[in-house]
């Protein structure tokens, strides 16, 4: 059985054709704070959403609180923990950090 799910950043112009690309949304946080056009779209996406804390994008992840609000906001099926890229102390603390906020 397959469980591969695909999903490509497509141009706000393509939203509308958003499931003949995808099979689920991946979501990136940064861009729904500076975007409303991608907030508007991705808060009312009723598919299978991801959201991600932005890491690589930045070099590091948005504030667990800043994701524990768009938790809550988009109500996403799967939402990406904070880290730092490439740096392990620092991702497993988020890590713990975050269980306290999360669980």
């Amino acid at each position: 059985m397959n469980n591969t799910l695909i999903s490509v950043e497509l141009p706000k112009q393509l939203f509308y054709k958003h499931d003949d690309y995808n099979d689920c949304a991946f979501v990136l946080l940064h861009k729904l704070l500076e975007d409303p056009v991608y907030e508007d779209f991705y808060t009312n996406y009723k598919g299978f959403k991801i959201l991600d804390n932005s890491c690589y994008e930045l070099g590091e992840s948005m504030s667990n609180e800043t994701l524990a609000e768009w938790v809550t906001k988009i109500n996403p099926n799967v939402f990406i923990l904070p880290d730092k890229l490439n740096i392990l102390a620092v991702t497993l603390s988020e890590i713990e950090r975050s269980k306290r906020i999360f669980v």
